[in-house]
């Protein structure tokens, strides 16, 4: 809600230039808000269209209330997931224990999101991860060439 951006941002400032101080609580709040707002104007006309507003919506206020331990447990996965792509792209195993577990590791870390899971959103998602080059990117910049298509391939086999 903008209100609360505004109050944040300019709590933040205030801060920063030592005119009053922010709890760890308060900083984690203006962090939080800071990364949705930014993937919101990133991505957000794309995944209103693919999902609907109404489930953005729903998806940053889950994100924007998750506690810090939380938080840290997501990115906890996502590491979890490049270092497991990366040992499959190195290895050679895309069918094996370890894509199956890539899959899952990446379902995972989707529900600290999304409000609610189906496997075709899932595989669309995946997809996306193929055809958009910036999302391509992330996961071959992280785990090596291909591993948006070892993720995609692992969705498509393991999750039910």
């Amino acid at each position: 809600d903008i209100d609360r951006l505004i109050e944040s941002v300019s709590k933040s400032i205030s801060s920063h230039k030592g005119e009053c101080e922010m709890s760890d609580t308060e900083k984690f709040q203006a962090f939080k808000q800071k990364l949705a707002d930014e993937n919101t104007q990133k991505y957000g006309e794309e995944v209103i269209r693919k999902y609907g507003k109404k489930q953005a919506d729903e998806s940053n206020r889950k994100f924007l209330n998750m506690a810090e331990e939380d938080y840290n447990k997501m990115n906890e996965l996502n590491d979890k997931l490049m270092v497991l792509l990366k040992d499959i792209l190195e290895n050679g195993d895309e069918t094996g224990e370890k894509a199956k577990e890539a899959a899952l590791t990446h379902k995972a870390w989707l529900m600290f999101t999304w409000t609610e899971y189906s496997k075709d959103s899932h595989v669309g998602l995946t997809q996306m991860y193929i055809d958009d080059d910036r999302f391509k990117d992330y996961y071959e910049s992280r785990a090596g060439i291909g591993a948006a298509q070892v993720l995609k391939d692992a969705v498509d086999a393991y999750i039910e």
